[in-house]
């Protein structure tokens, strides 16, 4: 029998683990329905015992793996993902928890029953933590303010590849879920043709515990805001925005494919374009559609965004009120201008005018940009060797869980093995057959999108 749910849950502390099992038998009116995976570290092997023993003991699933503890909470992403791999594979949802949540409602599994197909296409996520009214404007908040602990169905988390490379995987799958909202072409499309929003906000599922890191020491604290700020940085930089266009394109793709009853598809990537093909049963290319990023967009919005952050204080003394009045007035005065400007260069119009003219441009664009992108794409790895998030096997001073242990020879052994395995679950992910419930199967008319 498929499981409902499936929760994912790195943890180093059994009796918050325990306590966590307590609440879902207590709140869970089918429990057989539900599957918890849970990882401790390999220093903690004396929980085998007690973990067999909850085995047998409880209504739901229970699986467990002992695995090295690298760099704590840091390197989590790295369990969350092996755990992923081991869920039920044709189970519906998948959350990737904590150990401190628990459920406040009753029964709350026979109300995330009613969620199931909510999209027939199986495509979104549901939102239930203190976040889940929060409206994205930029990449950068989605890294900052995501919603923690959401549900995903299992179909949303195979076409983005996984859980994330990253320790903080709602961060990760927030970027994705925005960058679907831009639309195809990402910020290339102006008016934002396509755009898709696929998060649900739960209101009738409660939950408490949904901070994060709450009584940890000062020193752990500090530690983590300094790699927040660099994992946000990174997040917010233009290789990685455009890995979560190239994801948002694999959802898009996806979702197009139900939408033309297309039951049997593949998703090819091909990086030299940067674009991602959707085949069907019988390899015909119905549609390519392009992820690249505009460099000088990300260049400019991380830019503007750190000069005015960082001496936020030092431009306020500079420009008083009486200014920002004059500039707002100016601003005011040519308004009208740039809407008639705009209006005369809509994109629409001149399409209309000039197909022939922007066929024959999308040709020689797409002749020139394959040995630029073929460049970057080489230069991008060379300035991001580095894997998100983990310093143990990259760093000559790795941060370490507990500052009083060692990085073992055996532990990067292990570490650099497990990072194969995943990589190549990832390439079974991005060549899958994915299948939709659809009986009548129509051809969709070519079409391509750079």
């Amino acid at each position: 029998m498929s499981k409902l749910v499936s929760f994912i849950i790195p943890s180093r502390y059994p009796e918050k683990v325990k306590a966590f099992f307590d609440n879902l038998q207590e709140t869970t009116q089918n429990p057989t329905d539900v599957e918890v995976l849970v990882k401790f570290d390999a220093d903690q092997l004396e929980t085998q015992n007690w973990l067999i023993e909850e085995q047998k003991n409880r209504p739901f699933s229970i699986k467990y793996i002992h695995t090295p503890r690298l760099e704590g909470v840091f390197s989590s992403s790295i369990a969350a993902e092996q755990l992923f791999h081991l869920s039920d594979p044709n189970g519906y949802f998948v959350s990737i928890m904590s150990d401190e949540p628990r459920f406040l409602t009753f029964h709350w599994d026979s109300i995330l029953l009613q969620y199931k197909h909510f999209f027939p296409d199986d495509i979104f996520r549901l939102r239930i933590s203190n976040f889940k009214f929060n409206n994205y404007s930029s990449n950068y908040q989605c890294a900052i303010q995501p919603d923690s602990f959401p549900i995903y169905t299992r179909r949303w988390l195979e076409l983005t590849e996984g859980t994330g490379d990253c320790w903080g995987s709602d961060a990760y799958q927030q970027c994705a879920a925005f960058h679907l909202s831009l639309g195809p072409m990402s910020y290339l499309n102006f008016f934002h043709e396509h755009s898709l929003w696929r998060d649900i906000v739960v209101h009738d599922i409660e939950m408490d515990g949904l901070e994060f890191g709450v009584g940890i020491s000062l020193q752990e604290q500090i530690e983590r805001d300094r790699r927040n700020l660099k994992e946000w940085n990174r997040l917010s930089s233009h290789p990685m925005q455009e890995h979560f266009s190239y994801l948002s394109t694999r959802l898009y793709c996806a979702i197009l494919a139900y939408q033309h009853h297309v039951s049997e598809f593949r998703l090819i990537k091909q990086p030299n374009r940067k674009t991602v093909q959707l085949i069907d049963s019988h390899n015909n290319e119905l549609a390519e559609i392009s992820y690249a990023v505009p460099r000088i967009v990300v260049y400019t919005q991380n830019l503007f965004r750190r000069i005015y952050t960082f001496p936020r204080l030092l431009a306020s003394r500079l420009i008083k009120k009486s200014q920002l009045w004059h500039i707002k007035r100016a601003l005011n005065l040519v308004k009208p201008f740039i809407g008639k400007t705009k209006e005369a260069l809509n994109p629409d119009t001149l399409i209309a005018k000039h197909q022939s003219l922007r066929e024959r441009m999308n040709r020689a664009y797409r002749t020139i940009k394959t040995p630029y992108y073929f460049i970057t794409n080489h230069i991008d790895k060379w300035l991001n060797p580095t894997r998100p998030g983990i310093s143990l096997l990259f760093s000559k001073k790795p941060y370490l869980a507990d500052p009083t242990s060692k990085s073992t020879k055996e532990d990067k052994l292990w570490l650099e093995e497990e990072l194969k395995s995943q990589h190549h679950h990832k390439s079974l992910l991005q060549t899958k057959k994915f299948k939709h419930p659809v009986i009548h199967q129509k051809q969709l008319s070519q079409c391509r999108v750079d």
